[in-house]
């Protein structure tokens, strides 16, 4: 999700994400600093905690047969690999 610490990432948008069929996780650029843990993805799929903050990034590398993909929160962001549906 590209959003900002005070924009975007509001709580129906979460609970829509979520209730997604086949959605296997959400992303953030920054945590949601008006909304609690719960309105946020989990800690380490968010690239930027606090509201002033470096501006990090959440990366995407897709594998060149496509089957699958890594996406990580930050740069020193653990990668977590999904496969391609």
């Amino acid at each position: 999700m590209n959003n900002g610490p005070r924009k975007g990432g509001e709580q129906p948008v979460i609970a829509a994400l979520r209730s997604s069929p086949g959605l296997e996780a959400i992303f953030q650029v920054h945590r949601n600093v008006r909304t609690g843990d719960a309105d946020n993805a989990p800690a380490e799929f968010i690239a930027n905690a606090e509201e002033q903050c470096d501006g990090d990034y959440v990366w995407l590398k897709v594998e060149p047969n496509g089957k699958s993909y890594a996406v990580a929160a930050g740069a020193r962001g653990k990668p977590r690999t999904f496969q391609s549906k």
